[in-house]
């Protein structure tokens, strides 16, 4: 049943009553998911080309055991495909400035998805047999991705800013359910909530694969990239759709050049950034164009920078996926099922009758992980994040996975039988150390959480929030 708001009280009267009463979400319209759809196409491709291009790459278009195109070996796919997965986790840097100082989130996303659209349809026509034949294979597959990663760099950095806004500033207020009950909407739930619901809807572009799969094993490769092409289709048409829907704030301008100020301020003060205030340097006879509530939302972000640090060792995990699992099913008892959904071949070698249906659990744990980072992930850097900077510290928190990417492309070298076994073995390890670690150096922010997110932007001139929580987030 609906429940019936109530007048909103004031922010006093709530704070005495909430230790008391539920937190609840408030109500979400569907309408601002409707730029989502980019994102959707986006994975649906990221999917459908991470899926099959192990294959494409590796194996040779004669090979009648496994489907394959440009047969450069599996050193040489598991790197290139560690590079097309670095340069789609980079790109959101490059594509948040130009978000941030020129065309602003919604125009920056319609840019993405003709970068998208162009690389695919470039992929698809090269994938042709006769491209092939022709030695348009490999040409075609590069600046397909490159052309595809500026169009992840693009929506990955500004949709989920871009979907977040359109609630954000919204205070706590109570609701009286029609059961009688009095709650507390939460504005830190309802954005959670937005986060949760827009990591699935976009992740139902993960799916790609396995339609994928089968089309790259019964048809063609060709066949299997035309389909993300007709995917950008609804993409264009679900940003026509909300093109007049969306509150959508202009270009404010690089804060990357405010904020490399003050950083530079707290490093010549020894790492205090209370030096860099305008209270502090107008007595010294010093404009600045900041305010104190800037520094205040850059020691946040700093914090949730840190946060990242440790996410390279994630990714590097993650991408096994996409590159040596793929190579492993290709060994592995498939039973006509393709070896890049765990991938595709037919049959194996009669020394490995080992069941690719063992990789079900890899893939599930990988897929559930996945979930929880890169969703708390996605919340904490839009969270913590100063308004005119949300584009660029999502494009940090993404740029771990091009961090992590090139870390993975340094350990191709062992990327073949039996030295592969080391890698997963020593990567297994380090991650459950960095796991460790993480919790121990991090926990303490759980603590101070509300209190993070409670730095808000106010009209006219501002200054510190002279609050305890300020001080603390100061000493973390």
């Amino acid at each position: 049943m609906k429940p019936t708001t109530v007048e909103c009280e004031s922010l006093d009267s709530v704070e005495t009553e909430r230790s008391s009463l539920r937190h609840v979400c408030d109500d979400i319209s569907l309408d601002i998911f409707l730029v989502a759809v980019a994102e959707l196409a986006e994975r649906f491709t990221y999917r459908s080309l991470t899926a099959p291009m192990q294959n494409y790459i590796q194996n040779a278009r004669d090979d009648p055991m496994h489907p394959g195109a440009l047969g450069m070996g599996q050193k040489l796919a598991t790197g290139m495909n560690y590079s097309f997965v670095g340069w789609c986790y980079f790109a959101p840097i490059l594509m948040a400035i130009v978000a941030d100082t020129f065309l602003g989130r919604f125009n920056t996303i319609v840019l993405g998805t003709g970068f998208s659209a162009a690389g695919v349809l470039i992929l698809f026509v090269t994938s042709l047999p006769v491209s092939l034949e022709n030695g348009a294979g490999l040409p075609g597959l590069m600046a397909a991705l490159v052309l595809v990663g500026l169009g992840t760099g693009a929506i990955k950095s500004n949709v989920a800013p871009l979907i977040a806004e359109q609630y954000a500033g919204r205070p706590e207020r109570l609701k009286t359910l029609k059961s009688g009950e009095q709650v507390l909407v939460d504005p830190s739930i309802t954005t959670q909530t937005i986060y949760a619901r827009y990591y699935w809807v976009i992740n139902l572009g993960a799916l790609s694969v396995l339609p994928v799969s089968w089309i790259e094993l019964k048809v063609d490769f060709w066949a299997a990239f035309m389909l993300p092409l007709c995917f950008w289709t609804l993409a264009m048409l679900a940003l026509l759709a909300g093109r007049t829907r969306y509150i959508v704030r202009p270009p404010q301008g690089s804060a990357i050049i405010k904020a490399m100020r003050v950083l530079w301020i707290g490093i010549k003060n020894k790492g205090n950034l209370e030096a860099a205030r305008p209270s502090l340097l107008e007595k010294a006879g010093v404009s600045v164009s900041w305010d104190g509530i800037f520094v205040d939302e850059l020691k946040r972000a700093l914090v949730a920078c840190r946060v990242f640090l440790l996410f390279p060792i994630y990714w590097i995990c993650n991408g096994q996926g996409n590159s040596n699992l793929v190579s492993m099913a290709a060994s592995m008892e498939t039973h006509g099922i393709p070896n890049d959904m765990t991938d595709g071949c037919e049959g194996a070698t009669p020394a490995r009758k080992i069941s690719v249906f063992l990789q079900i659990p890899v893939y599930s744990l990988i897929g559930i992980s996945e979930l929880l980072a890169m969703l708390s992930g996605m919340e904490y850097a839009y969270t913590k994040a100063p308004q005119s900077m949300r584009s660029v510290i999502m494009a940090l928190f993404l740029m771990t996975g091009a961090v992590g990417s090139s870390l993975g492309i340094s350990l191709s070298a062992v990327s073949v039988d039996p030295r592969v076994l080391v890698e997963y073995v020593s990567l297994s390890a380090t991650m459950l150390v960095a796991a460790i670690v993480f919790f121990l150096c991090f926990r303490k922010y759980s603590r101070i959480e509300k209190s993070m997110n409670m730095l808000v932007e106010v009209d006219g001139p501002k200054d510190s929030l002279d609050t305890d929580d300020a001080s603390r987030l100061e000493k973390q």
